[in-house]
């Protein structure tokens, strides 16, 4: 098990740890970003890309249309490296073997995500693939796994996980996978029993709280 996350270079945090933080609310941060990028936007290319594709296609284009108009963007992490997710266990117990199964088995289904631009995070068991972000977000998708859970869809000893992978292409100055307490709270509120991030590559925020 520990073999294979480091292979990964995956992050572990344990729900039991409640590790606090504060969420950054990704999915209105970029729905708040559409709306007033709409009531400004112009009619060149870049500006009418803006609106269309997924949110990587949208930030590029948003990239774009700040830096015609001169401005240079810096990532968060350049300011404030220390938010950057280190690789290994950041909080609670190391996973079993199920429970790294189950990893990668969410990261593989995060990052065939990615490719395709359509969202960062997936939920997954050892044994399959249970959610996966779209345009509604981490905190609706878990909502759904909590659910689900409710419904008997998962079983009640079946172990669960979320990971938010880094999209392969997307430019990372813009829009890194985050995690916070909100995220935590909401994992552990769906029954999940970890979470993982791509290590250097995904923000975690107040990481020593």
């Amino acid at each position: 098990g520990t073999a294979q996350i480091e292979r990964l270079r995956q992050v572990f945090v344990g729900i039991e740890a409640g590790a606090e933080a504060s969420d950054g609310g990704n999915g209105n941060a970029i729905g708040l970003l559409r709306r007033a990028i709409a009531q400004q936007r112009g009619s060149g290319a870049d500006d009418r890309a803006i609106m269309r594709g997924g949110d990587d296609t949208m930030l590029r284009a948003v990239s774009r249309a700040f830096e015609r108009r001169g401005f240079e963007l810096h990532g968060v992490q350049e300011v404030i490296p220390g938010l950057l997710a280190p690789e290994g266990l950041l909080a609670g117990r190391a996973p079993d073997q199920a429970e790294a199964r189950a990893i990668a088995r969410a990261a593989e289904a995060a990052r065939a995500l990615g490719h395709l631009d359509i969202g960062q995070a997936a939920v997954a068991s050892a044994e399959r693939v249970i959610a996966l972000e779209g345009i509604e977000g981490t905190r609706d998708m878990l909502k759904r796994v909590a659910e689900l859970r409710r419904q008997g869809r998962i079983g009640r000893s079946e172990r669960t996980v979320l990971f938010k992978a880094v999209k392969p292409q997307q430019d990372r100055r813009l829009d890194l996978p985050s995690i916070g307490a909100e995220t935590i709270e909401q994992a552990a509120e769906a029954g999940l029993c970890g979470i993982g991030v791509s290590s250097g590559a995904s923000l975690v925020i107040d990481i020593d709280a």
